[in-house]
């Protein structure tokens, strides 16, 4: 485990040996920039490169590397990832003002209602007739979809934070932040019911009852929902920010 620092200019000495391509920019986000890091806490990194973006991964350092028009889009669709760079990061290089321009370019949405359709379409997957064969992939997914669901509640409620505890505190489920870090299938059930609470959705009936053809079924009308599905069917270890943060309108 990498000690909680939060310091610059050591967490800079860490993350540079694994950078992959060439760098416009570099950012770190999450707690170790919010100042809220645990021992057990990832670095999370955002790089700007010039082209093939991708997330990549060494011990507990988290890279997600995005070209300037890609990350330019989100800001200006209300991304609620790019209102976290925003908010939380703290820029580590930017020498031609590429990021800071970026973020200033963020425009907040009207409203969550899309992207909430889409995340209720993917918790629906939980309920899939064939979800046991899945259950590493859909924790994961799970987790993400209540994590990315407490944040839009208090979006919502005007009082924004990322912090996860927080952030579950603000949404009026305190208990749901030691849920968010469980390693266990059985807590699927009380996390989507969370979930669905936070969305204020269900999903419709006639949907697929199995997990391969909700996911086919959600690639029309509902992008997002068919990349989670399709990385819980793969069994993901991690969920690839530089793929499911693409604007959903």
């Amino acid at each position: 485990m990498i000690e909680p620092t939060t310091d610059i200019n050591c967490l800079t000495e860490l993350i540079y040996p694994h950078l992959r391509g060439e760098s416009i920019a570099m950012m770190i986000y999450g707690s170790r920039a919010r100042g809220s890091a645990r021992t057990d806490s990832d670095i999370d990194v955002l790089q700007i490169v010039k082209d093939r973006p991708r997330s990549y991964s060494h011990g507990s350092i988290n890279i997600a590397s995005y070209t300037a028009d890609h990350l330019t889009l989100l800001a200006t669709r209300g991304s609620l990832f790019v209102r976290h760079l925003k908010d939380e990061g703290k820029i580590i290089s930017d020498p031609n003002d590429v990021l800071s321009g970026i973020l200033a370019s963020y425009q907040p949405p009207k409203n969550y209602n899309r992207l909430k359709r889409n995340l209720c379409l993917a918790l629906a997957g939980t309920e899939a007739l064939d979800a046991d064969q899945y259950a590493r992939g859909l924790l994961r997914m799970t987790i993400y979809v209540v994590r990315s669901a407490v944040y839009i509640k208090c979006a919502e409620l005007g009082n924004l934070t990322f912090d996860r505890d927080q952030s579950a505190e603000i949404a009026g489920y305190p208990k749901l932040a030691t849920l968010l870090r469980t390693d266990r299938y059985d807590h699927i059930r009380e996390l989507r019911e969370y979930g669905y609470r936070l969305l204020e959705e269900r999903p419709t009936d006639g949907i697929p009852r199995d997990l391969p053809s909700l996911a086919i079924w959600a690639r029309g009308d509902y992008s997002l929902a068919g990349r989670l599905l399709e990385s819980a069917l793969a069994g993901a270890s991690t969920i690839d920010y530089t793929s499911l943060t693409l604007p959903v309108v």
